[in-house]
């Protein structure tokens, strides 16, 4: 596809304003193919909003980058950033442009640096659309959300250096379906023709930059709307479904550490950042979740929890990965984000797990319990053990003594009434109300602030 059909595409309709547009490289002809030296930049209006943009044609000199090349991308996003607006930058090239040498190195420095200045000003998304390998695909990952077509690919290096250095490596490496599920790398995959409304749906539940609030529409949806679910749906997604606005549920990684889902929704027209988990975690989930949170804060969206939290994935395979550093870095994420917080048990809540999904031990504004919730140091059945293993070693029938002390010990000790006792749930509400009340709460967070010590940066175990 046409660059400028691409991004004509995206914007509203006769807005698009390229600027730059007859800069070239010092080594080109004076011809009029060399004009703008491969990037389309500018600006336009997305449903009425500025919105910059700069993109990679594939057409000049396969993409390669230049000095030029990459003043034209840096200078969109510093003009971004000091205009206080979303920025898009669409990749694709085959690398540097080798005649240009160290210019050309400079060049990526120079878009890396304008990436990291904009970033938690202004949102940065980035989109390959075609290939994106060694530095350019550092860029590109330096952004807020990374959106590949289908037929992108991104990697470090390229799939024949790869096979060379590594015989049993597919050809999937790199490739979108790679960077979605495996590496995690790509937030979302779409095709050309779906490129423009994603983009353009993203951007919707996006603030201009971190000083607003992500803009508000006008809700047509019921606010008092009952959910109709059961207790025993373990389909977490469908909850999500049935809480937020209709037709506003929109999904990040999807694809990705499924165990947890991130997810932007309305409520009420407001947008509200959503992290909802459904069993064991992991330390891929759990560092898709800090990311997330971390956004929302920088960028003042609120954020919902919905937990059900068994525990951690207990393996060799997870200490390798890191699940302890991935651990910290989910309880980093929630204990310092300062916007409001609202937390909803949906049904086990057990220990460490528990305690990093927004509780109230890390700074959760209002925590609801629904009755069936289950929240305690460990297991129910994991406790009966701890608890009651006499008894059951010397009971006639081990097995069913350890199944009635694990359901004594629950309805007992670890129901959501003993946690409201103690402060950690501010009340036990019905599935049904659960949009209502989670409404109610975010309606009465609005005013929320909170003020820390001055400090450069928290110091985040990455």
């Amino acid at each position: 596809m046409d660059i400028r059909e691409r991004i004509l595409g995206i914007f509203d309709e006769a807005s698009f304003v390229e600027i730059d547009a007859f800069l070239q490289s010092r080594q080109s002809t004076s011809d009029d193919s060399a004009k703008g030296d491969g990037v389309l930049s500018g600006y336009g209006t997305i449903n009425g909003r500025l919105v910059y943009v700069a993109a990679q044609d594939r057409n000049f000199l396969g993409g390669a980058l230049g000095e030029i090349h990459a003043s034209k991308i840096a200078r969109a996003i510093n003009m971004a950033v000091s205009v206080g607006a979303p920025v898009f930058l669409v990749f694709d090239s085959q690398g540097a442009r080798l005649k240009e040498g160290l210019l050309a190195l400079n060049g990526y420095g120079e878009i890396m640096q304008a990436v990291s200045n904009a970033s938690g000003m202004v949102p940065v998304i980035s989109v390959c659309c075609g290939n994106a390998y060694g530095l350019t695909s550092y860029a590109l990952e330096m952004a807020d959300f990374v959106i590949m077509t289908d037929n992108g690919r991104m990697a470090v290096t390229t799939p024949a250096v790869i096979k060379a250095s590594d015989k049993n490596a597919g050809d999937e490496v790199g490739n979108a379906n790679f960077n979605e599920k495996v590496s995690g790398n790509a937030d979302l995959v779409c095709t050309d023709a779906e490129l423009p409304y994603i983009l353009r749906k993203l951007v919707s539940l996006l603030p201009d930059n971190n000083l607003t609030g992500a803009p508000q529409v006008e809700c047509t949806d019921d606010l008092n709307r009952s959910l109709d679910i059961n207790t025993d749906d373990l389909d977490i997604r469908n909850w999500l479904l049935q809480i937020a606005d209709i037709d506003s549920y929109f999904e990040l990684k999807q694809n990705y550490a499924t165990e947890i889902i991130t997810a932007f929704i309305r409520l009420n027209g407001r947008v509200v950042g959503t992290v909802a988990n459904n069993g064991l975690l992991t330390g891929e989930a759990m560092s898709k979740a800090a990311r997330f949170v971390r956004f929302c804060d920088t960028f003042n969206i609120p954020v919902l929890t919905l937990t059900n939290a068994e525990g951690f994935v207990k393996n060799q395979e997870e200490e390798e990965n890191g699940i302890v550093r991935n651990a910290a870095k989910l309880a980093h994420a929630f204990a310092g984000c300062t916007v409001p917080k609202v937390n909803v048990v949906l049904n086990k809540a057990y220990g460490g797990a528990y305690v990093l999904m927004n509780s109230k031990h890390l700074g959760s504004d209002l925590v609801y319990a629904l009755e069936n919730a289950v929240i305690a140091p460990l297991s129910d059945v994991a406790s009966a053990v701890m608890l009651f293993q006499d008894e059951i070693a010397t009971s006639d029938d081990p097995v069913k003594t350890r199944e009635e002390k694990a359901q004594e010990y629950a309805e007992k000790y670890a129901n959501p009434y003993e946690a409201a006792k103690l402060g950690y749930v501010d009340d036990i509400i019905r599935p049904e109300e659960l949009r209502v009340r989670v409404i109610s709460a975010f309606e009465m967070l609005l005013g929320k602030r909170k003020h820390s010590l001055p400090r450069k940066h928290i110091n985040v175990n990455l």
